[in-house]
């Protein structure tokens, strides 16, 4: 019995962030009511608070799980290029992350709402020990190839995600100019120049 109440509130919950994910996307963080996505849900407003405690909990956990997704598809991208050129598996994983940058619902959660909700620094703080990590593989796996030199490992893979994270708010704000190809094209040669000085 146990066991189905723990798959029961699992289900729930996974229901509720469905809706959470839908309503913010489409009514935006201040426009989402907490009534509106447990209707959605199929629950009272009281499960919603259960499970996330409030709609900013709900806010966050939804995106959690964006930020998560993104960075799953960006390493199993990186991870598919990897048998070719290192570099190449490098951008190969940025380009996948910048895609998420276009589809609607990532840019009004994440773009738009999330440094409002969370707060800049919470924000950060969210996308750093989600996505970094993923990026310092990446840095070692470049320094190992001997592609860039062998700079302090962290800061290097700082630097890159900062390049990433702005590439993706512009690319999300459709600045002129601004397109996947012409970031992915910059984004090499960024990495390109810190290959070891002969």
């Amino acid at each position: 019995m146990a066991r189905r109440s723990a798959a029961d509130a699992a289900a729930t919950r996974a229901r509720i962030l469905s809706a959470g994910r839908m309503q913010f996307a489409t009514e935006g963080y201040s426009g989402a009511a907490a009534r509106d996505i447990a209707a959605d849900a199929g629950v009272t407003v009281g499960a919603l608070f259960h499970h996330f405690g409030s709609k900013a909990g709900l806010f966050r956990a939804v995106f959690e799980e964006m930020i998560g997704e993104l960075n799953d598809a960006a390493m199993a991208a990186f991870r598919a290029a990897k048998n070719n050129n290192p570099l190449d598996a490098m951008v190969t994983g940025m380009t996948t992350a910048l895609g998420f940058a276009k589809m609607p619902d990532f840019h009004r959660i994440v773009t738009v709402d999330g440094p409002v909700v969370l707060g800049a620094d919470e924000w950060r703080k969210i996308d750093s020990r989600m996505g970094l990590q993923t990026i310092v593989a990446g840095v070692r796996m470049l320094k190992a190839s001997g592609i860039i030199e062998d700079l302090p490992t962290v800061p290097t893979a700082v630097l890159l995600m900062g390049a990433m994270n702005n590439a993706g708010f512009a690319l999300a704000r459709a600045e002129d100019g601004v397109d996947v190809d012409n970031l992915t094209k910059g984004f090499r040669r960024l990495v390109e120049g810190l290959a070891p000085r002969g």
